[in-house]
C-alpha cells in the first residue's frame, strides 16, 4: 500500500490549482471513455442495420419500378393492338402495300445505294469494329426498294428524324394511307416513349414503322433481317393461339439500329377483334433503352436515393449480361474504360462500349448474387467488383414477360461503413475536446478570483497610455462586477469622445454626441467647438461656391462676348444648373420696341411668354426693370407658370427676378424659378453675375455701334473717292479744251491750274472757283470752261453738305 501513500503525499503537496485540475481530469476522462466506447458499439450496430435496410429498400423500389413498367407496357400494347383504328390501319397498309410500283429507275436506285453505303453501312461497320455484316442488308425485293427510297433515301431529314413528315413528290394509295395514320402512331410513340412501332402482316412484311429504319418494308421471314431477334419474335407471335399473347424478345444487337442492343414486345392482331379468325399480323414495339436506364438510376439521382458515391443498381439477364448502363460509365465514360483496360478486360469489348456508347450486353456479371437472383432468391452478400474492391450486394429476382432477370444493388463496403468510422472518429474527437474543456474549466474556476483584478489593472494601464481596451460585455453582480461596469462606462465615454473628435476633424459636424450633463466640462467644450467649426466650414463653403461660380461665368462671358444670343443662352442655362433651380429666362431691353424681349430660356413654359415682349412695369419682370431692384418672392402667384417634368407639373417654391444693370442703366432682367428656396448668398451671387453680364452686354452694344459707324465712314469715304475722280475728269476735260483753242491760252497763262486743289478744304475751293469765274471772258470757249467749273462747284457743295450732316472726321 506504499504506492497509495506516495500518491496521497504527492497530491497533498500540490497547489490548490493543481489538485483541482488532477481530480477533475481523472473523473472526466474515466466517464468520457466509458460513454464513448458504449456509444461507438451501439452506433455501429444501428448504422449497419440502417445501411442494409436502406439498400434493401432501394433494391425493392427499383424491382417494383421495373416490373410495373413492363406491366404497363403490356397493357398499352394490348390496348393498342385491339384498337379498331390499329386493325383498320394494318388492313389498309396491307392492301395498299403490294400496289406500290414495283421498280426504281436507275437514278433512284443509285440514291438508295448511296444512302446504304454512306449513311447506314459506314456507321454500322464502325460499330461492328470495322467489320462487314455477315450477310447483305440491301433489300432484295423491288417493293422494299421503292418504299425505302421514298421514305428513307429520298427523305431530306437526317437519320434519327426520318419519322418526321415530309411532302412526297408523287403520292400513291399507300402514301395516302400513311399520311392518314402516321400522325396518330407518332403521337402514341412520343407519349409512351417507345423507340419504334411496327405493323407486320401475316406474310412477315413490315408494312409500316414509325422510325423508318432500314428494316422498313422488308420481310422478317425471308428478308435481310430474317436472322434477327425481331424475326424470332414475329414467328412466335404468328404461331401463338392466345388472343392476348404477349411476345417478348430479350436484348440483342440489332443491325438496323446500327448494332445497338434493343428489346421488343409484340401482340397478335385479329380482324374485328375476333379470336376465332385468322391473324392478319402483329403489332411490335421497340422499347427505349433510356426508359430502363432512368428507372434503374432514378434519372441519375444516385446520391438522393442513398447510394452515396459508389452505389449503383443493375439489371442482369439469364446470360449474366447487364441490361442497363452502369453508373461509372454514365458519370465518366473515359475513366470507366480506362479501369476496364487496367484490369485486363478485352480491348475489343472496351472499344465496342466506346463506339456503341453503352454497357448493355457488353458487361458480364456472374457471381453468387446473380446466380441466386436468377434462381428466384433474394438476399445480400459481400463480393468483390471487377476492380477488386469489397462491395455489398443486395439482390432480387425480376420477372419480365415470363423472362427471369436479376436486379442487384452494389455499394462499396468502405463507403457503407464510412459512417461508422466517422462516428468512431467523432466520438474520440469529442471526448478529447471535452477533456480539454473540463481542464480549462477547472483552470478558469481556480483563477476566477485573480483574473478579474489582473484584467482591470491592465485596462486602466491601457487607458493611461492612450489605448482603448475591449469593453467586457458580461458583468457579474459582485463587487468586481461593479468595478468592471464603471470601467466599461469610462471606456465607452472615451471612445465616443475620440470618435467625435475624429469626425469633426474630417468635417462631419452631424456626429451624434451628447454631454453627460452640465458638469461635463469636456463634453460641453467639444459641443461648443463643433458649433464654431460648423459655422466656419459653412462660410467657407459659401465663399468657395461663389468664387467658383464667378470663375465659371467669367469664362462664359469672355468666350461669348461677340454674340449676344449665345451669351444669353449659355448664361441662363448654366445659371439655372449652378443654382440647381428648375426654370430660367433672360430678357434684354429692345430699344426699337422700347420693351423687354425674351432672348433665352431654360426649361420654361412656352405659353407663359407667347409674345416674348414685356413693357416696363408689366408683371414681375417689368416691375424689376422699372424699379431697378431685385425681386425675391416666396409666395408664388396662382397664375405663375408651373414647372413640368415627366412626372407632372408643380408650382415653384420661390421666384428670383434680378435686373441686369450697370450703374443706373438697365440692360435686361433675369428670372429664376426653383423648387428649393434660394439662400441669400445665392441671390447675391445672381446679382453679381447680372452686373458682370450687364458690363458684357454694354461692351457688345458699344462694339456693335462702333462697327456700324465704321461701316458708314467707309461708305462716305468711298463716295468722296468717286466724287474726287469725277472732279479730276472735269479738270482734265478743261485742259483738253484749252489745248484745242489757242484763245484760251491767255486764260491758262493768267490762271495756272494746280492739281493741289484736291487737297484744300471745300470752302477754300469754292472761293477759288469764284475768282476763276470772274476772269473768264464771255466767249464760246469761256462758256465751256465756266460750265465745267460750275459742275465742279456743285459737286463740292454737295460733298460739303453731306460731310457736315454725318459729322465724319474724314469729310
Amino acid at each position: 500500500m506504499k504506492w497509495i501513500e506516495k500518491i496521497t503525499d504527492f497530491f497533498k503537496n500540490q497547489k490548490l490549482l493543481n489538485k483541482f485540475l488532477i481530480a477533475l481530469s481523472v473523473v472526466s476522462i474515466s466517464a468520457l471513455a466509458f460513454i464513448s466506447i458504449f456509444a461507438y458499439l451501439k452506433g455501429k450496430e444501428l448504422l449497419s442495420k440502417q445501411s442494409f435496410t436502406l439498400l434493401e429498400n432501394h433494391t425493392d423500389q427499383r424491382k417494383k419500378a421495373i416490373e410495373s413498367y413492363f406491366i404497363q407496357v403490356q397493357k398499352q400494347i394490348i390496348s393498342l393492338a385491339h384498337n379498331p383504328s390499329t386493325i383498320e390501319s394494318l388492313q389498309a397498309f396491307d392492301s395498299t402495300f403490294y400496289q406500290i410500283r414495283q421498280t426504281l429507275n436507275p437514278e433512284e436506285e443509285k440514291v438508295l445505294r448511296k444512302f446504304y453505303e454512306l449513311d447506314f453501312l459506314k456507321q454500322l461497320q464502325y460499330n461492328l469494329l470495322d467489320k462487314t455484316p455477315e450477310y447483305p442488308l440491301f433489300p432484295r425485293y423491288e417493293l422494299s426498294k421503292v418504299l425505302q427510297y421514298k421514305y428513307i433515301a429520298a427523305n431530306p431529314k437526317p437519320i434519327g428524324y426520318k419519322h418526321l413528315p415530309y411532302k412526297l413528290s408523287q403520292q400513291e394509295a399507300y402514301d395516302l394511307i400513311h399520311h392518314k395514320y402516321h400522325p396518330s402512331y407518332l403521337r402514341y410513340l412520343k407519349e409512351f416513349a417507345y423507340s419504334d412501332i411496327f405493323l407486320v402482316n401475316d406474310q412477315g412484311d413490315i408494312v409500316y414503322s414509325v422510325a423508318k429504319k432500314t428494316d422498313f418494308a422488308t420481310n422478317l421471314i425471308n428478308g435481310p433481317y430474317r436472322f434477327s431477334h425481331l424475326s424470332r419474335l414475329l414467328k412466335k407471335t404468328l404461331k401463338s393461339k392466345e388472343r392476348n399473347f404477349i411476345g417478348f424478345e430479350d436484348f440483342d444487337f440489332y443491325l438496323p439500329n446500327f448494332n445497338e442492343p434493343v428489346c421488343f414486345a409484340s401482340v397478335p392482331i385479329y380482324p374485328d377483334n375476333h379470336p376465332q379468325t385468322k391473324k392478319i399480323g402483329a403489332l411490335i414495339i421497340q422499347l427505349a433503352n433510356e426508359n430502363i436506364n432512368n428507372l434503374m438510376t432514378n434519372h441519375e439521382n444516385w446520391e438522393k436515393d442513398g447510394l452515396g458515391a459508389s452505389g449503383e443498381t443493375a439489371l442482369v439477364g439469364p446470360d449474366f449480361l447487364i441490361r442497363n448502363d452502369t453508373r461509372r460509365f454514365i458519370v465518366d465514360p473515359v475513366a470507366y474504360q480506362t479501369d476496364l483496360l487496367n484490369h485486363q478486360v478485352d480491348s475489343n469489348l472496351v472499344m465496342m462500349i466506346q463506339r456503341l456508347n453503352t454497357t448493355i450486353l457488353l458487361r458480364k456479371v456472374k457471381n453468387q448474387s446473380i446466380i441466386n437472383a436468377l434462381n428466384g432468391k433474394s438476399g445480400s452478400i459481400e463480393n468483390y467488383d471487377f476492380l477488386g474492391q469489397k462491395v455489398l450486394d443486395i439482390y432480387r429476382p425480376v420477372n419480365v414477360f415470363n423472362t427471369q432477370w436479376a436486379i442487384i444493388t452494389e455499394m462499396n463496403s468502405n463507403e457503407i461503413f464510412k459512417e461508422i468510422s466517422n462516428l468512431r472518429n467523432q466520438l474520440f474527437l469529442a471526448s478529447g475536446l471535452l477533456v480539454v474543456l473540463i481542464v480549462a474549466l477547472g483552470y478558469f474556476v481556480a483563477n476566477s478570483l485573480s483574473l478579474p483584478m489582473r484584467r482591470i489593472q491592465k485596462e486602466i494601464t491601457m487607458l493611461a497610455q492612450g489605448e482603448f481596451p475591449q469593453a467586457i460585455q458580461k458583468i457579474h453582480k459582485d463587487e468586481l462586477g461593479k468595478i468592471q461596469e464603471a470601467l466599461n462606462s469610462l471606456i465607452d465615454n472615451m471612445k465616443n469622445v475620440a470618435n467625435f473628435a475624429k469626425d469633426i476633424g474630417k468635417g462631419n459636424f452631424n456626429h451624434e454626441f451628447n454631454a453627460k450633463g452640465d458638469n461635463d466640462i469636456l463634453g460641453n467644450s467639444l459641443l461648443q467647438m463643433r458649433e464654431n467649426l460648423r459655422k466656419i466650414s459653412e462660410d467657407e463653403q459659401k465663399r468657395s461656391w461663389v468664387n467658383t461660380g464667378i470663375s465659371i461665368f467669367g469664362e462664359i462671358l469672355r468666350n461669348n462676348s461677340d454674340n449676344l444670343q449665345k451669351l444669353s443662352a449659355f448664361t441662363i442655362s448654366e445659371l439655372v444648373k449652378y443654382l440647381k433651380a428648375n426654370q430660367g429666362a433672360l430678357f434684354i431691353w429692345d430699344e426699337t420696341h422700347e420693351k423687354l424681349k425674351l432672348i433665352s430660356t431654360y426649361a420654361y413654359d412656352k405659353f407663359k411668354y407667347m409674345d416674348k415682349l414685356i413693357a416696363p412695369g408689366e408683371g414681375l419682370v417689368g416691375q424689376a426693370y422699372l424699379e431697378k431692384e431685385t425681386i425675391f418672392l416666396k409666395e408664388i402667384p396662382e397664375n405663375y407658370s408651373d414647372i413640368g417634368s415627366g412626372l407632372g407639373h408643380a408650382s415653384p417654391r420661390c421666384i428670383l427676378v434680378v435686373p441686369i444693370k450697370l450703374n443706373t442703366q438697365i440692360f435686361g432682367v433675369i428670372e429664376i424659378a426653383s423648387f428649393d428656396l434660394l439662400q441669400s448668398y445665392e441671390t447675391n451671387f445672381v446679382e453679381t453675375v447680372s452686373e458682370d453680364l450687364a458690363t458684357t452686354i454694354s461692351a457688345i452694344k458699344v462694339n456693335a455701334e462702333t462697327r456700324k459707324l465704321l461701316e458708314e465712314s467707309q461708305l462716305v469715304a468711298e463716295q468722296l473717292r468717286k466724287q474726287e475722280e469725277e472732279m479730276r475728269r472735269s479738270f482734265e476735260e478743261l485742259i483738253r479744251s484749252q489745248e484745242e483753242y489757242t484763245p484760251v491760252q491767255s486764260v491758262q497763262d493768267s490762271f495756272e491750274f494746280d492739281e493741289s486743289i484736291f487737297d484744300i478744304e471745300p470752302e477754300e475751293s469754292i472761293q477759288n472757283l469764284k475768282q476763276l469765274n470772274e476772269k473768264i471772258k464771255e466767249t464760246e470757249i469761256e462758256k465751256r470752261i465756266k460750265n465745267a467749273i460750275i459742275r465742279q462747284k456743285e459737286l463740292l457743295d454737295k460733298d460739303s453738305s453731306h460731310s457736315q450732316e454725318n459729322g465724319s472726321p474724314d469729310s
